[in-house]
């Protein structure tokens, strides 16, 4: 279980997300050259709608299959079969969208329309036994999707409608970087979320039902699809490397079958929750070794491995019977999705130890860190990236929040300074000019106050809020307890926190 240590809370990632929410992540709307049979929709609805009735008559009264219209499934066998039609992209074709709704308009990027809605799909895969899990939100630090996953496959049909000789969805697209199809490891089942109904009619609706791309199985991170690919593949990092391969040899409007199963089908899971909770160990604990090795981070910190229900996972509280644990799970199909809590009294820079060896596992073959709980903060930011501290670069304005002891007679009590350093321009001036605002906080809630105080002075004079993120600058000897403690009335709003620890001199 080696993975390659990473970054998810990239520049990239933090700063272009100045107003980070998941509409930040939806397809991109810009108008586009688009191909002249940009157009082009689905033309098989009365076709689809015969087989609905058909298959109504043919399953009346079967408690184990559900028919709706443009598919059918199947409790019994654990199998739901929808009815799409092909886009006919052609080989080498940028392809964007795997399956989309009929009524989506990006049919020009994708390989199949289907027939049947997304959220009717969703309801067949709930009859079918199968649970929705939380679907990617970098806004809410959910930076992996989470559920079970479903083997898709596509097949034609024959005269009779029966589909034969399926292929898996993943050996129609190719990368370019490898030339090799994506690999076979199915679809997150993270079912879309519920949205206001943009005609404007009272209650919810399902995103997918309602926004492009109306995405029922996606080809990178999107929030609003059905079925969400298991690893990190950010819209824009992967478009224009995903091209339609040569298996994909579908005729423009022809009828396919998907074949949606789970991919266990025995009742096992692949998802698997547990907490790791981090303290310091007490030397009476502490493994025999040598001197290097007691002060290293493995030796001086005990390491609680738990499960959902509370069940302790590991016999010894040492860092290699945790590896074990997440060892024999990945091995064993399962994917570990880790919620991380470190205590109170560690000090920043102990926490920034463990942090590290996070990071080197938290990956597709690996562990998958879970949105932190309350009174913590998401394990990387304690892993700050040092690009952050050119002002210059940065494309967004951060706050940054300065974080020492109190003077006498407080020394225990924390206090801060939060500055803003900006480019403004003035009226009659091209060129911006560097602008420092800066405010004494010095206690959790002025912190919050003063936080508010901005957002309102910027909806006063019509400028557009300010990125959630904090950059907060603080002596490693601090503890973990004593910064979050400081931090969390901020945290409501700008949970994009980077913390750089310096050491007293």
């Amino acid at each position: 279980m080696i993975c390659p240590a990473k970054r998810y809370l990239s520049v990239l990632l933090l700063l272009s997300a100045a107003h980070l929410a998941v509409a930040a992540d939806l397809p991109d709307s810009a108008p586009r050259n688009l191909p002249a049979r940009y157009g082009d929709r689905p033309k098989h609805a009365a076709r689809a709608k015969a087989e609905y009735e058909a298959n109504q008559a043919k399953y009346k009264g079967a408690d184990n299959v559900l028919v709706l219209p443009g598919l059918v499934a199947d409790r019994k066998a654990r199998r739901v079969e929808v009815t799409a039609e092909a886009t006919g992209l052609v080989s080498g074709s940028i392809v964007e969208f795997l399956v989309i709704d009929a009524g989506s308009g990006k049919g020009y990027e994708a390989l199949l329309w289907s027939l049947a809605r997304p959220s009717d799909v969703h309801r067949a895969l709930r009859f079918i036994g199968m649970t929705p899990g939380k679907p990617f939100n970098p806004a809410r630090l959910r930076f992996w999707s989470k559920g079970e996953r479903v083997v898709a496959s596509v097949a034609a049909a024959d005269e009779s409608g029966e589909p034969v000789a399926a292929t898996r969805l993943e050996q129609f697209v190719i990368d370019s970087g490898t030339e090799a199809p994506l690999p076979e490891v199915g679809f997150v089942f993270t079912g879309s979320f519920m949205v206001g109904s943009p005609d404007g009619k009272a209650g919810r609706v399902y995103a997918a039902d309602v926004l492009d791309p109306k995405s029922l199985v996606s080809i990178y991170n999107d929030p609003t699809a059905v079925l969400d690919v298991p690893r990190h593949a950010r819209q824009r990092a992967v478009y224009g490397t995903q091209i339609v391969g040569p298996k994909y040899d579908y005729a423009k409007h022809e009828l396919v079958k998907i074949i949606l199963q789970p991919e266990y089908k025995d009742g096992r899971r692949r998802v698997v929750d547990l907490t790791l909770q981090v303290g310091r160990s007490s030397p009476a604990a502490r493994p025999e070794s040598n001197t290097t090795d007691r002060d290293a981070t493995a030796s001086t910190l005990a390491f609680g491995l738990t499960d959902a229900a509370g069940k302790q996972m590991t016999e010894k509280p040492q860092l290699p019977a945790v590896l074990g644990v997440f060892d024999g799970l990945i091995r064993d199909g399962r994917d570990p999705y880790l919620s991380v809590c470190f205590d109170a009294a560690l000090s920043l820079a102990e926490v920034r130890r463990v942090c590290r060896l996070i990071a080197a596992i938290d990956c597709e073959t690996g562990i998958r860190v879970e949105p932190p709980d309350t009174r913590q903060l998401y394990y990387e930011a304690l892993l700050p990236n040092a690009e952050l501290l050119d002002r210059e670069s940065r494309i967004v304005d951060p706050w940054e929040l300065h974080v020492t002891r109190a003077a006498e007679p407080t020394p225990q009590k924390l206090t801060g300074s939060l500055e803003l350093h900006e480019s403004v321009y003035i009226a009659g001036d091209a060129n911006p000019q560097s602008k420092t605002t800066t405010f004494d906080v010095p206690s959790p809630d002025a912190l919050r106050r003063e936080l508010d105080a901005d957002a309102a002075r910027r909806q006063a004079a019509g400028r557009r809020p300010g990125p959630p993120i904090l950059l907060v600058f603080a002596d490693a000897s601090l503890t973990y307890g004593e910064l979050v403690e400081f931090l969390s009335p901020a945290l409501t709003t700008h949970n994009i926190v980077h913390v750089f620890l310096s050491t007293r001199s």
